[in-house]
């Protein structure tokens, strides 16, 4: 499966700090509109998905959940919730990366 993808790091602005690295991606030719976002630096075991259906969620990775996550959680989600309202400008802040 083919995807578009684009990677970048969050920095402070006197550029004297820099957070993890991160992937931001779509599948090509699935005839669905789904992104994908995920630090680097956490191997693929937790990821944030924007459906196109409008269900969005923070989950670990399926095989990484059943592998490796003991902790009496029922699924392998941490957060869902609905897809935000678009904003004045027609557009949709789907997710912040805030670093200290």
């Amino acid at each position: 499966m083919s995807e578009v993808s684009v990677r970048f790091a969050v920095r402070d602005p006197t550029k004297t700090k820099r957070a993890a690295t991160w992937k931001c991606w779509a599948s090509t030719g699935r005839g669905k509109d789904d992104v994908y976002l995920a630090c680097r630096e956490l191997g693929g075991t937790i990821k944030a998905s924007m459906h196109e259906s409008g269900r969005w969620h923070v989950a670990f990775a399926s095989d990484f959940f059943a592998d490796s996550v003991d902790d009496g959680r029922p699924d392998r989600f941490l957060q869902k919730w609905p897809r935000p309202a678009e904003n004045g400008d027609g557009l949709i802040v789907a997710y912040r990366v805030i670093t200290g």
